[in-house]
């Protein structure tokens, strides 16, 4: 039962987020002149990469660290640590890739003038 309650819970609160997060781009779009959907994924995109950031650092530092201060980390966790890694790369390259297709990362250094 808790665990349908959880569920429930952790659905509508994205739903939520995800609702909200829309009306903030679509209301960015509108003052910048962009249309809604392209505002959506690009901050979709960035949450990616942040999360994506986030993941390969801490699961970096754990694998460095646990075992060099506390104890060496067992088999299982040693083996996952890799995965959330390679989980967190491919986050962070595919949300790139998503953000210059948008056009927030520009495709070449403007000159100084």
């Amino acid at each position: 039962m808790f665990t349908l309650i959880s569920i429930s819970a952790g659905v509508l609160g994205g739903a939520v987020a995800l609702g909200g997060l829309y009306l903030l781009a679509r209301t960015a779009a509108l003052k910048s002149g962009e249309r809604p959907a392209i505002c959506f994924v690009r901050s979709l995109a960035f949450l990616a990469l942040v999360h994506g950031l986030g993941l390969v650092l801490v699961s970096a530092c754990v694998l460095v660290a646990v075992p060099t201060r506390v104890a060496p980390l067992p088999v299982e966790d040693h083996d996952w640590m890799f995965r959330f890694i390679l989980a967190g790369v491919v986050s962070v390259v595919s949300a790139g890739l998503v953000l210059r297709w948008t056009g927030w990362f520009p495709t070449r250094l403007k000159p100084a003038r």
